[in-house]
């Protein structure tokens, strides 16, 4: 055990439990408290623990590089990249090398891109060995970095053997976000010493200087903390103990002080290379030579010796991270400026060159803002735009506060960043700075476009700032067709003002297709399919344009990909088969290259899917994939929520249903989504239908149908809702309501050619003529709703069609007829396991007279035989429902279609019937 490690006992265990099951799952442990504690001594024991059964990458960083890009990511990295980087997909290869300098690229890297790329080097890592990511002072890691790493531990799975050991300041580094995988954090508050271990120490450190006496005057001035404890220890022993014991120690109180009489020991030759340590991002020896000189050799040494500063896998660096503040805080300010261009002269980094030149530069300097610009440009290239932005701020802050263009134009550029750094405060602040900076014309014009887009989560905000846009741009064809653009992206969301948004996209594309711009091309290409989608037109002409630009499409957001409205287009048909595929490789797609939220939208299309298709266990997948994403991603969750609550309203789970169905309208409403509204909407009507609450049917629905049919919707796929708004109301008896959306969603449906739609607008036009006891055109519309169509395949749809005809028939006598449509509709719902739906319908089946068998015993699911084989035994439903695993209520259910199948109406003669063969 080292000195520093003196009575961790418990944080010790907590490290060697942790350790230990970092070998079978992924977990992360927090080592936190003030600066002298000892975290980093304990960071260093974990390192020890794991490193004969964990391959481990580390990174240290310090407030030298807080600002550099991807510093720790580059740390963790350094040794293993030529391991790990052949393994990964190409984009993802590519990403990394560009982020570690490792390959110059054309295009800016994707951060969502690079995050993908770190969570598939950790499972290359972790393929054979359990894996340890260890980061001391993780307050001082750079912002790319910290969100790198989140974003790749949040996504491991829990049997991924990845382990991650933090430390972190508490007080002001307490607000740094940590990076946290599925199975969650330890946090390991460290203590202060206790008195004996604080005396252990000193005995240690300095054998016979230090009375047990002192040691507690020690330990009570130092509260127990092992560096204040270490460096009083020190004054003591170098000044004598005091002779007389009532007086107070003849040493400072204060830590800084101290550490201040540490350094003013060092010879003079120590001044510069300490100060050059600390201000250096990546201090090797060859850069301190470089940076002070010949006689930094002798210095260097000296601060070894003296235990000021030790070398860490050729890095140099302070023995205690306190070390380095007191020392760029005792420089001078003039000091501190001529090191920092030393640095810049010396270090090879453009970035941080760039970045020393502004921390020597007080006030505008020209040249210096210039290189600054290119910093930032070079940042952007790397996919970090939060350094970039710091970049850019230095160049405003070294802008000649009269050159009005070039302040405006630095203002834009930070307050861009900083909203593709997700500070959307801080970017829409400078955006706001920028355009008062101007005057009003055409570049005004476009920063307000930028502003629009940096508050695009406040619609009426983003509006404002568009309109100013379009007055202030002179009539410029190009403001207002962006302008438009983004109205047209706004109305998609909400499914508001459909006919201006159709009318505007149209201007803007063909503005768009004039300029040339591609991007223009694809924004409104993206938009314009997802119009055409709920206008009930195919979007494959405009999926068809965008291939025209393969190099834009390759790096495009798929989220906004035009062919994604084209797959939703056949999928909401019930073309299922026909996009399976491309789904899940472009969900795959999405994944690999870090796009989150498209990630999560194509998740939610396979749940709805599968769903419809009625392979429900493929759809659970899917589902529980969304939910994963949604978890980080705010804006995924109503739809996650829909998914989850509809599979569990087939299922006939309708409390739960209900609950997570109102959660998502909750949710969808903050975010002003009626698309999510509509979604939430739908499962919520079909839960109320399931649980025979046809007024609940109708109050989810109502409210929602009025505005989309209002607002210009027409596609019967957008609306899933409807059929279980028009079977409420005919449930209802509210005949006369029925026939305005019935009219809609058949003429609608015949005009497209829809087939999801026709088959249930030809069902809910059965039931309306049931109703109406016109039971022959009930039976021409149910065997119209049951006719197949080529490729389209809904079990579940052609299930409750099967019911509702069964029910009409039994009500108009022909029981033979009925009794085949209801146990088809049982046999239907029984194997998707919708086991409500098919208890609905061995009720209608058990109603018509002269029942007979539907099955022999072997017929049963393997779920009814289980129940049944109990029965025979004299089981009770309480004691069955215990041994396997069940509800009685679900008990009860197995028995009612038991015995419909079987056509007994008692145990006794189930078992009887069992018995005999």
């Amino acid at each position: 055990m080292t000195e520093e490690l003196v009575g961790r006992t418990r944080e010790l265990g907590d490290l060697t439990d942790f350790v230990r099951t970092s070998r079978k799952e992924s977990r992360a442990i927090l080592l936190e408290g003030p600066p002298g504690v000892g975290k980093s001594a304990l960071w260093r024991a974990a390192i020890e623990l794991a490193r004969e059964t964990h391959v481990v990458l580390r990174a240290r960083p310090d407030s030298a590089e807080a600002k550099l890009a991807y510093g720790g990511l580059s740390d963790l990295f350094g040794d293993v990249a030529e391991t790990v980087l052949p393994a990964l997909p190409e984009p993802q290869r590519v990403a990394l090398e560009t982020t570690l300098l490792l390959r110059t690229s054309d295009a800016p890297a994707n951060p969502r891109l690079l995050g993908a790329a770190t969570l598939g080097a950790f499972r290359t890592l972790a393929a054979d060995h359990p894996l340890l990511i260890a980061v001391d002072d993780l307050q001082w890691l750079d912002t790319s970095s910290l969100a790198t790493l989140a974003f790749a531990t949040r996504r491991l799975r829990d049997d991924e053997r990845t382990g991650f050991v933090f430390t972190r300041r508490s007080g002001a580094g307490a607000s740094i976000g940590v990076p946290t995988p599925p199975m969650g954090l330890t946090r390991v508050e460290v203590a202060p010493l206790s008195f004996d271990a604080a005396a252990e120490l000193l005995a240690r450190r300095y054998p016979g200087r230090v009375s047990r006496t002192t040691a507690r005057r020690i330990w009570t001035a130092a509260q127990g903390n092992p560096l204040y404890t270490i460096e009083l220890g020190a004054a003591v022993a170098a000044q004598g103990e005091p002779s007389d014991p009532s007086q107070p120690l003849a040493v400072s109180g204060d830590l800084e002080d101290l550490l201040s009489r540490r350094l003013a020991a060092l010879p003079d030759a120590c001044g510069d290379v300490l100060l050059a340590v600390a201000l250096l991002s990546d201090p090797t020896r060859r850069l301190i030579v470089e940076t002070c000189g010949a006689t930094a050799g002798a210095g260097l040494q000296a601060a070894i010796d003296a235990d000021v500063l030790h070398v860490d896998r050729a890095r140099v660096r302070f023995s205690h991270p306190l070390l380095a503040a007191v020392v760029a805080a005792q420089a001078g300010r003039p000091e501190r400026n001529s090191m920092h261009r030393r640095i810049a002269e010396v270090v090879a980094d453009r970035e941080e060159a760039a970045l020393h030149l502004a921390l020597a530069t007080d006030r505008p300097d020209a040249a210096v803002a210039a290189a600054l610009d290119e910093a930032t440009s070079t940042a952007v290239e790397r996919g970090s735009p939060a350094a970039a932005a710091e970049y850019a701020e230095h160049a405003l802050r070294l802008t000649d506060p009269q050159d009005r263009p070039a302040l405006a134009e630095r203002s834009r550029a930070a307050g861009r960043l900083r909203v593709l750094a997700g500070d959307h405060e801080r970017g829409v602040a400078l955006l706001e700075q920028a355009v008062a900076l101007l005057d009003p014309g055409l570049q005004r014009a476009l920063t307000l476009c930028q502003l629009a887009e940096g508050v695009s989560h406040d619609p009426a905000r983003a509006i404002r700032a568009l309109d100013q846009a379009v007055d202030e741009g002179g009539g410029d064809p190009s403001i207002a067709a962006r302008g438009g653009a983004f109205r047209a992206t706004m109305a998609v969301l909400t499914l508001a003002d459909l006919d201006v948004a159709e009318r505007e996209m149209a201007e803007a594309r063909g503005v768009a297709e004039a300029s040339g711009d591609p991007e223009f091309i694809m924004h409104t290409l993206g938009t314009g399919a997802w119009i055409e989608l709920i206008r009930g037109r195919s979007p494959r002409p405009l999926a068809t344009r965008a291939e025209a630009f393969p190099e834009l499409l390759a790096r495009w957001s798929l989220f906004w990909l035009p062919e994604r409205a084209e797959l939703l287009w056949h999928m909401r048909r019930g073309e299922h088969d026909a996009v399976r595929a491309r789904l899940q490789e472009l969900k795959a797609r999405a994944f690999d290259i870090g796009e989150e939220e498209a990630a999560s939208v194509y998740a939610f299309h396979l749940a709805e899917l599968e769903t419809a298709a009625g392979r429900w266990d493929a759809a659970l997948v899917h589902a529980n994939e969304l939910w994963a994403f949604a978890e980080w991603t705010p804006q995924a969750q109503p739809v996650a929520l829909s998914a989850v609550a509809r599979l569990a309203a087939c299922r006939g789970e309708l409390d739960r249903a209900r609950e997570l169905a109102e959660r998502g309208i909750h949710l969808a409403g903050q975010l002003g989504s009626l698309l999510f509204d509509i979604e939430n909407r739908s499962v919520l009507s079909l839960a109320s239908i399931s649980g025979a609450d046809a007024a609940g049917a109708v109050a989810a629905v109502e409210p929602a149908w009025h505005t989309v049919e209002r607002n210009g919707v027409l596609n019967p796929g957008m609306v899933t809702m409807l059929p279980d708004y028009i079977e409420a109301l005919i449930a209802l008896g509210d005949l006369e309501r029925v026939e305005q959306p019935l009219s809609w969603l058949e003429a609608r449906s015949r005009e497209q050619e829809h087939p999801w739609g026709l088959k249930l607008a030809a069902r809910c036009r059965g039931l309306e003529a049931a109703a109406k006891g016109d039971h022959e055109r009930a039976s021409e519309a149910f065997a119209d709703a049951l006719a197949p169509r080529p490729g389209v395949t809904l079990p579940f749809e052609d299930a409750r069609t099967l019911l509702a005809r069964g029910a009409a028939l039994r009500r108009g006598k022909r029981r033979h007829e009925a009794r085949q449509s209801l146990t088809d509709a049982v046999e239907s719902f029984e194997k998707l396991g919708a086991t409500l739906f098919a208890e609905r319908a061995s009720v209608e089946l058990a109603r018509i007279g002269g029942r007979r068998p539907l099955a022999t015993p072997d017929e049963l699911t393997p779920a009814q035989q289980g129940v049944a084989e109990l029965v025979v035994r004299g089981a009770s439903n309480k004691e069955i429902a215990a041994s396997l695993f069940i509800s009685e209520h679900t008990v009860e259910s197995h028995l009612r279609q038991i015995y419909m199948k079987l056509g007994v109406t008692s145990r006794v003669q189930l078992t009887l019937l069992i018995l005999g063969g």
